[in-house]
């Protein structure tokens, strides 16, 4: 800042003027004025000076304020950057992430396995020895004792139901209680005559109704193949002696024998089936854990195990894990279950992609169970085919054979 000059020159003068002997005596009154009045322009001036000084300082303060944030909205910027940046990459990972043991692959693999025992459990509930043994010993014989008569598998089928499967109606009604046809009432009346017990399984009497039973347990097995023997071969043909079988006649009958085996077994095959996908097999547990706790990074396995807790009742697991209450559950956790929904709209895209792939994969497995029954199905309408023309063609086969055996006599 430049010094004023205009200052400087009035107070040199009275300073000059005060200092001299000829001021004596001299009236000082405006020389005071003028020290005043000097004063007061030095005041103001200093004033105004402070107050542009003052404004500068702080124009100059606020800059620097603007600058340091500035420089820190830059920073969070960054900073909120860098995050977004993070959470891109971990998406891309959770898309390409390796499944976790409880994904497709390996759900798989115990289904392959499942399949396999579902298989055997098939086999072995075959008629005339297919291994599996009931617990009742006349229902025992007449599944595996290939040598009875058709008055044998009668008389045994009589018996398992009178003492086994008597039906209310047959105690009370027809009076037959304590005969040889009612020996008691029955804990699982009718179980051998009512095609519940192959599809739903057998009911206790006064047991609470909790939809049909998908693991059937021992009692409720051998309730269904007893109620197959009886729909399916009720009357088995009668069996050849070897004596028989060496003749002629014999080998004609043999040769009918076996072909009205071969048909009772086109038709039993789909029951034993039937059976054999509710019957516990030890691969289901494992499987059942599978399912229980798959995808839990996004709840779907808490989702599912939550639907197990409220819905195991109805599936028998007290009974074990069979291939159709797994195959029910692995749908009705999803289609059924409120939570799952909830947990689908707030999963991350990778989740749902797994989740997909996991269903997809399902419905092939489904799809290719249906290719396989629609072979049976074929195979069925074209035994029905072939059985409608033997039972048309037949008689005028023979009618004509005789008229062709009888012109050549002559």
């Amino acid at each position: 800042m430049k010094p004023k000059k205009l200052i400087a020159a009035p107070l040199l003068a009275v300073v000059l003027a005060h200092s001299t002997p000829a001021a004596a005596g001299v009236d000082l009154t405006p020389v005071l004025n003028a020290i005043s009045a000097a004063q007061s322009y030095l005041a103001n001036l200093f004033h105004t000076d402070s107050g542009r000084l003052a404004g500068v300082v702080e124009a100059s303060a606020k800059a620097e304020i603007d600058t340091i944030n500035g420089a820190q909205q830059g920073i969070s910027r960054t900073i909120i950057k860098v995050d977004q940046d993070r959470a891109n990459a971990q998406a891309k990972l959770d898309y390409q992430a390796a499944p976790d043991p409880c994904t497709t692959g390996a759900i798989l693999r115990h289904v392959a396995a499942l399949t396999n025992a579902q298989a055997q459990a098939a086999a072995s509930y075959r008629r005339g020895g297919g291994g599996y043994r009931p617990a009742d010993s006349d229902l025992d014989q007449r599944l595996n004792n290939a040598t009875l008569t058709p008055a044998m598998a009668a008389a045994k089928s009589a018996d398992i139901h009178a003492k086994t499967y008597c039906t209310d109606a047959e105690a009370g009604q027809l009076g037959l209680l304590g005969s040889r046809a009612c020996l008691r009432q029955s804990q699982l009346p009718g179980a051998d005559i009512q095609a519940d017990s192959l599809y739903y399984g057998a009911k206790r009497k006064g047991a609470a109704f909790n939809g049909p039973s998908l693991s059937y347990s021992r009692e409720q097995i051998d309730a269904a193949l007893a109620y197959n023997s009886n729909a399916t071969d009720p009357l088995p043909a009668q069996p050849l002696t070897a004596a028989q079988a060496n003749t002629a006649d014999g080998k004609l009958y043999h040769a009918m024998w076996l072909a009205s085996k071969s048909r009772i077994d086109a038709a039993d095959i789909n029951k034993r089936d039937i059976i054999a996908s509710r019957t516990p097999l030890l691969n289901g547990n494992v499987m059942l854990e599978a399912l229980k706790s798959s995808n839990t990074s996004e709840d779907f396995g808490r989702a599912s195990n939550q639907f197990y807790l409220d819905s195991k009742d109805r599936y028998g697991f007290e009974n074990g894990v069979s291939p159709m209450a797994l195959l029910d559950f692995d749908v009705e956790r999803r289609y059924s279950n409120p939570a799952w929904v909830s947990q689908l709209a707030a999963a991350s895209p990778a989740a749902v992609a797994r989740e997909q792939a996991h269903m997809q994969a399902l419905q092939l497995h489904l799809q290719m169970k249906q290719v396989y029954q629609n072979e049976r199905i074929i195979a069925l309408l074209s035994d029905m085919v072939a059985a409608s023309v033997r039972s048309e063609m037949e008689p005028r086969l023979q009618a004509q054979y005789s008229r062709l055996t009888s012109a050549s006599r002559k």
